[in-house]
């Protein structure tokens, strides 16, 4: 917080009254009276002090608001941009900002559809780099591709507000799809022959367990073949996941094998319930 004069003005009178005590000479301010001739020096002084740092304090908001126009912004700047994104609202003219003086929060809130965002850069065919990012919104307890009105204003709010030349491709798709045959061996004191658990708990444990892991990744985040695996693994009552194929699909680009890792088109990954009928569950005795 900047200093006032009567901060700055009580800081010379202590300093007065302390080096006047060293000299053995005594200083009482609370007895001067306004027209004292201490009392307008130290004042003036004072004044001119606060000049000073005010003008220190224009000088340095002047220099960061040049750098920050200057200065190129980073991937992690535009995925926050365009979770500030407020669909129907207007920009300050010229700003990279909303004014939203006197807005209520739930309002605020209610206007930034974009939850989660990534940015990342990508080639296009004639070699030339771009920033692609990747937005969705939320719809009940999931993720879903923002409306066709709403990736539209998000496009022309990142033409306004965009560094000068950078090119930007915006995107909010349907998730990307998983689909997977696994064989579960399980244990027969825990997990009955069509893959429910026996104590009447949960009917669909594994089918659950996968759908958990997909909606716990990061957006954007990799998905990891082993970690799916080690959370089937987890499930009580599976004792050995084997995963015959997983594959992966979006937009409609025909399915292709996952061997190790996959980064989501969308951003985001899912399985349709019909995948989840391809699961192949046996017995596992330790009796052999």
């Amino acid at each position: 917080m900047a200093r006032t004069i009567t901060d700055i003005h009580a800081d010379i009178t202590s300093t007065l009254v302390t080096e006047m005590a060293a000299i053995n000479i005594t200083i009482n301010p609370a007895t001067w009276s306004k027209a004292n001739l201490l009392r307008l020096i130290t004042y003036i002084v004072a004044v001119c002090q606060w000049t000073v740092e005010q003008l220190q304090d224009a000088h340095k908001a002047e220099v960061n608001e040049l750098i920050a126009a200057k200065k190129p912004h980073s991937l992690r700047w535009y995925a926050e941009k365009a979770k500030a994104f407020q669909f129907g609202d207007n920009l300050v003219p010229e700003q990279d900002y909303y004014d939203n003086t006197g807005v209520p929060e739930d309002e605020i809130e209610n206007a930034k559809v974009v939850k989660f965002a990534a940015v990342v850069r990508q080639k296009r065919a004639n070699g030339r780099i771009y920033l692609r990012i990747k937005a969705a919104r939320t719809n009940g307890t999931d993720l879903a591709p923002l409306a066709t009105d709403q990736l539209e204003a998000l496009r022309e709010y990142f033409n306004r507000i965009a560094d000068a030349g950078v090119d930007i491709e915006v995107d909010s798709g349907e998730a990307d799809r998983l689909q997977l045959k696994l064989r579960i061996y399980y244990n027969p004191l825990i997990i009955g022959a069509n893959g429910s658990r026996l104590d009447g708990t949960d009917s669909t444990p594994v089918p659950n367990a996968i759908k958990s892991y997909l909606q716990n990744l990061p957006f954007n985040g990799l998905f990891v073949l082993a970690q799916l695996v080690d959370a089937l693994q987890a499930v009580e009552g599976v004792e050995i996941p084997h995963v015959l194929s997983c594959q992966t699909s979006y937009a409609q680009f025909p399915p292709t094998s996952v061997d190790v890792e996959y980064v989501p088109d969308s951003g985001y990954l899912r399985i349709d319930d019909v995948d989840l009928n391809n699961i192949e569950y046996i017995a596992h005795s330790q009796i052999k």
